[in-house]
């Protein structure tokens, strides 16, 4: 019986390199105390799925990126959260200065305060974009070592040679045609039969002419 050498097909050859990685990231080092750690590995394991890590390198930045989704999600959890205490801070003054107003209207005159009073807001947008902007170079960077593993693996064929241009063989081919006499001073060019011929020394003088004809 031929022994096993691995997976063959590139599903299986991936696979197999991504159980040979070390993870970096652990649910405790990521994830807080009231949230779930299997939440997060499932996370981690969704992402690993969906890119195919082949290398450390690369796994890492899979990680990355699944440690920043976790803690994006965690500050839509935090902003609503902390917007539902100060309502119910503040309900009292709300109830005040306005009479029937409702969950919407309570809402907005505590953000309205919390902006005028409070850097909490100021301090969870800048978390977040902080955030949103090591997804974004995480995902770049592993995009692009990807390509360029793929480029490595799988290299352009090279490109046909040059065939020296032929006549095509369903092409008759040309007879070769007599070229034509090459004029000399002892082959001169014949004159046209529709141009007269002039004598040699025309007489000059018309007098001599008409003796010449009448002898």
């Amino acid at each position: 019986m031929a022994k096993s050498h691995g997976p063959v097909t590139p599903e299986g050859q991936a696979q197999s390199s991504q159980n040979a990685l070390r993870h970096g990231l652990t649910a405790s080092v990521v994830v807080l105390p009231h949230e779930n750690p299997a939440e997060f590995e499932q996370l981690c394991d969704n992402y690993i799925h969906d890119f195919h890590p082949s290398t450390q390198s690369q796994l890492d930045l899979v990680e990355t990126l699944a440690a920043a989704r976790w803690r994006m999600n965690r500050l839509v959890s935090l902003e609503t959260r902390l917007f539902e205490q100060e309502v119910s801070r503040h309900d009292e003054t709300i109830e005040k200065e306005f009479t029937g107003l409702d969950d919407a209207g309570k809402l907005a005159w505590t953000v309205n305060k919390m902006c005028n009073t409070s850097t909490t807001l100021a301090l969870l947008q800048r978390y977040e974009g902080q955030l949103n902007r090591t997804y974004d170079r995480a995902f770049k960077q592993l995009r692009s070592l990807q390509s360029a593993r793929q480029a490595a693996l799988h290299p352009p064929a090279p490109a046909p040679a040059l065939v020296n241009p032929t006549t095509p063989s369903h092409l008759p081919e040309l007879q070769n045609e007599p070229a034509e006499p090459a004029f000399s001073p002892d082959n001169p060019p014949l004159a046209s039969a529709s141009v007269p011929l002039e004598p040699a020394n025309p007489p000059t003088n018309p007098k001599q002419g008409d003796e010449i004809l009448a002898a």
